[in-house]
């Protein structure tokens, strides 16, 4: 039996060992009611399936042709399919296809992300990529993305990602509207590019999924992105704003929007850490208060240490407390599921500061960066950058301090301290 051929001479009884049993790799799928065994010849990752049944005393062994597992299993279904029906055109179009590694498709990457563990990512974070990503495809090659080719991940889709963008820009009624459009295309494209970044892909690899190389994909930004158009703030809020948003916080009938308001005012946390937090993680260390634990979180570092501020953090335990919302050490102090504790309380609370006349072009986020701007101010930028959990403190001079319209020399003035 060779593998140029996948089916044999007809056989009048069955062997006494199938080229399946081996010590190699070897999995089974059911198709119709019938289990059918697919295996490798060697231990190598790279070695390809191959796919072996009786059927009517004969034997058939099929060169699957790819190592990746999932496209391994539509091969073979689509051969068993074709020998079944006796359809010997399908069985010879099968047979002649190259041994070039059929790469996966969207659809397949998106399934091996969505289950992928050990990745340190927000769970936020890694559904962004994946629309952001469908989102980059579906404009440049039509709908249904998740039955693309993986390799349309390239520079081609980039160039033509931007093409569109400018042209939607060009039509733009002002040039602010110009400067949005140009600014959300980068946002989406570097967000559709966080789905295979290098370390993500290497882990999608391993899974047994054959990938292209992203890299041409990755390093079409710098020559198609747009230049210029960085996230701007429109409309400060005054200090009359400001204050009136952080006394309407406290009168918040909504628990999961008083917390979450709380919480980013207090510890500076991101929407994307808020559903994870619980009551059990407020620990005293070294004698000072800290909220703590192992989660997801930006950095990868898989760990969130902030120290709270007061008077933002006291407030949120005395009517916590009050309304007996805080729970068991175990217990999310957001509560519902995942997406009232994700989407739910983010829209909410973007909807609130909408109301009280916030115009910045983040709300949500707006309350972290005026709490790192307390701290700043307060403290020095050195520790605004440890409280926002910054890798550079770089990152919270050039985009963290907005709110901020002038320095004061007497730290005294400023209202904040660190939670006892």
């Amino acid at each position: 039996m060779t593998t140029a051929s996948a089916v044999t001479e007809p056989s009048t009884e069955s062997p006494t060992e199938s080229p399946a049993d081996t010590g190699f790799p070897k999995f089974y799928i059911k198709h119709h009611g019938r289990n059918y065994r697919l295996f490798k010849r060697s231990d190598s990752r790279d070695a390809p399936w191959y796919l072996y049944f009786e059927r009517r005393r004969r034997r058939y062994l099929y060169s699957c042709k790819t190592n990746a597992k999932e496209t391994a299993i539509m091969t073979a279904k689509l051969y068993i399919d074709a020998v079944e029906s006796q359809n010997q055109a399908a069985v010879q179009a099968l047979l002649s296809r190259t041994g070039e590694p059929e790469r996966a498709t969207v659809g397949q990457l998106i399934a091996a992300l969505e289950r992928l563990p050990g990745l340190e990512i927000a769970d936020r974070t890694r559904a962004d990529y994946i629309n952001c990503l469908r989102n980059v495809l579906s404009r440049v090659h039509g709908p249904e993305p998740d039955r693309l080719s993986t390799t349309l991940l390239n520079e081609a889709t980039a160039e033509k990602w931007f093409e569109l963008a400018t042209e939607r820009a060009k039509l733009a009624p002002d040039q602010g509207e110009a400067v949005r459009i140009k600014r959300s295309a980068n946002s989406l494209f570097n967000q559709a590019r966080g789905a295979v970044a290098p370390f993500i892909a290497a882990k999608l690899a391993k899974t047994g999924l054959a990938l292209p190389d992203f890299a041409p994909f990755h390093h079409a930004f710098k020559q198609y992105g747009f230049r210029g158009v960085k996230s701007q703030v429109y409309r400060l809020p005054s200090d009359a704003l400001v204050q009136r948003t952080l006394e309407e916080w406290k009168k918040l009938a909504d628990r999961n929007q008083f917390l979450a308001v709380g919480l980013m005012l207090s510890c500076g946390l991101r929407a994307g850490e808020l559903p994870q937090v619980c009551w059990g993680w407020i620990r005293q260390q070294g004698g000072v208060t800290m909220l703590s634990n192992a989660a997801q979180v930006k950095n990868q570092s898989g760990y969130l240490e902030v120290r709270p501020i007061d008077p933002y953090w006291s407030t949120l335990l005395r009517i916590a407390g009050k309304h007996g919302w805080r729970g068991a050490p175990e217990e999310t102090i957001l509560q519902g599921t995942d997406t009232e504790k994700s989407e739910g309380v983010t829209r909410g609370v973007s909807a609130w500061m909408r109301e009280l006349g916030w115009e910045t072009t983040k709300t949500n986020h707006a309350l972290r960066a005026y709490a790192g701007g307390q701290v700043a101010m307060k403290y020095g930028i050195w520790s605004a950058s440890g409280f926002l959990r910054h890798s550079s403190v770089l990152v919270t001079e050039q985009h963290y301090l907005y709110l901020i319209k002038s320095r004061t020399t007497d730290p005294d003035q400023i209202p904040i301290t660190w939670a006892k």
